[in-house]
């Protein structure tokens, strides 16, 4: 009860008035679902966040699906950090097009994962713990005694099948896929010679801290290859949102934005992930105040023009959206960003940094991603859209799409790829034929349609 009443105190700024307070209340209460917990306490459940997860995830799907049987259309880097990639040599021109014009907003990998990281936060700050609404600290310990077994028997399924299928031989097509293209990314993933190893890759999967993907046993465990870091990132990352949650009670308002940015600058500095928790954090301490919702019904007076002030979070995007398509055209602008980044290793400027071999936040992503919240925040009728049932049914299924994608699209896609170019006999002219985009197009419509029903069921289901 003295934490709440501490609480209460702490988020009151200097001058604000009740009706302040109680507009700011029903700012926050808007587009949430009230519902009751076992714990017999107010759930406040914000759909539009679900809804934004389930699109995430279906993006994830579609890069997975494109990493592994046609990579050229996701990136132009091979795994070693060759550029051009060898499967780029004598493909068709389409998948250059794609990767161009589409893949730097929709299924480029990096900003999905950026999502991630950053919705993640906003999960257990303001939806999962519901801490911002109700600073119960039993509440808090709960959701962090329950986040390992969210992750833990899942990724340890994940990876028991994995050799499963691989006794049965189910990545052979797999492997002639790879040899053809050619291409690392998709090759089958290795096999556990042990119990003890695999006790091991469960061991150092959540608790290794290295971004460096070939020392991560988790780029060669799970398809596909250097993905699964971002998992255990996210699980990891949570447990700095748990610790924020703790001090933040105790910070008074006026001074809880200004840390939790310092917080956030400083981490962007170094090329910590904690940048983009810090970051999600921010987003549900202004959500919770009130203070994005009322941005979107105000304005700036600039000489005899009013510019409403949601207008910063579409101008955030656009220069994000500029920074990946330069990135998509210029390869090397896509590195050139990193040298605004202090190396943690020698305290130095990011020069001559392989972006292949080492995952790191980027600017251009933050700037899409931070923008698109607020953006919907902002704006009723996209969060209205964001919490139809189908979106949030894909939202519950997203840890289960990221864990199991990659092997049925490495089984089955990779199968029904050789099926269909099965008549063609020089393998030179494989990625030049119509049979290789009609097996793309089937895998890729019976894929969607598997998920389509798992969704339609789940949103059946009461």
């Amino acid at each position: 009860m003295k934490l709440k009443s501490l609480w209460q105190w702490s988020r009151r700024a200097p001058g604000s008035t009740s009706r302040n307070a109680t507009e700011e209340r029903e700012s926050t209460d808007q587009n949430a679902t009230v519902k009751r917990g076992q714990d017999g306490t107010k759930q406040h459940r914000a759909l539009h966040l679900d809804g934004l997860k389930g699109l995430i995830a279906l993006q994830a799907w579609v890069y997975a699906f494109f990493l592994i049987l046609c990579p050229g259309v996701i990136t132009d880097t091979a795994v070693d950090g060759a550029q051009p990639a060898a499967f780029l040599l004598g493909g068709p021109q389409w998948q250059d097009k794609i990767r161009t014009v589409m893949s730097p907003l929709l299924f480029d990998g990096s900003l999905q994962v950026s999502f991630f990281l950053v919705i993640s936060a906003r999960f257990i700050s303001e939806g999962e713990s519901r801490f911002f609404r109700n600073p119960d600290i039993a509440v808090l310990s709960r959701s962090i005694y329950l986040r390992p077994h969210r992750f833990v028997p899942l990724v340890a399924v994940a990876v028991a099948s994995t050799r499963i299928l691989l006794a049965l031989q189910a990545f052979n097509s797999a492997n002639r896929w790879s040899e053809r293209l050619p291409s690392l990314y998709s090759v089958a993933p290795a096999s556990f010679s042990s119990f003890q190893e695999y006790l091991y890759f469960l061991t150092s999967f959540f608790f290794s801290t290295h971004d460096h993907l070939d020392y991560r046993p988790d780029s060669f465990y799970l398809p596909p290859r250097n993905t699964s870091w971002a998992l255990a990132r996210t699980f990891q990352q949570s447990f700095t949102v748990y610790a924020l949650l703790v001090i933040l009670p105790f910070v008074r308002a006026k001074d809880r934005l200004g840390g939790l940015a310092a917080f956030a600058l400083v981490a962007a500095w170094v090329g910590s992930w904690a940048w983009y928790s810090v970051s999600g954090v921010i987003i549900s301490d202004l959500c919770h105040r009130g203070v994005l919702q009322s941005m979107s019904r105000s304005s700036w007076k600039v000489g005899q023009v009013a510019v409403r002030k949601c207008t910063f979070a579409t101008c955030l995007f656009l220069v994000g959206a500029m920074l990946k398509y330069a990135g998509a055209v210029w390869p090397s602008v896509r590195k050139a960003e990193l040298v605004a980044h202090a190396a943690q290793s020698t305290a130095r400027l990011n020069h001559n940094f392989d972006t292949s071999q080492k995952a790191y936040p980027r600017f251009d992503n933050w700037f899409v991603v931070m923008a698109i919240l607020c953006l919907v925040e902002m704006s009723p009728r996209m969060r209205k859209v964001l919490s139809s049932r189908l979106l949030r049914t894909f939202c519950k299924l997203s840890l289960a799409l990221h864990l199991v994608s990659g092997l049925v699209i490495q089984t089955l896609g990779s199968e029904l790829v050789e099926v269909s170019i099965a008549r063609t006999n020089r393998i030179g002219t494989i990625l030049s034929t119509k049979d290789f985009s009609v097996a793309l197009a089937i895998a890729f419509i019976l894929g969607m349609a598997n998920l389509l029903i798992r969704a339609a069921i789940g949103a059946a289901l009461p």
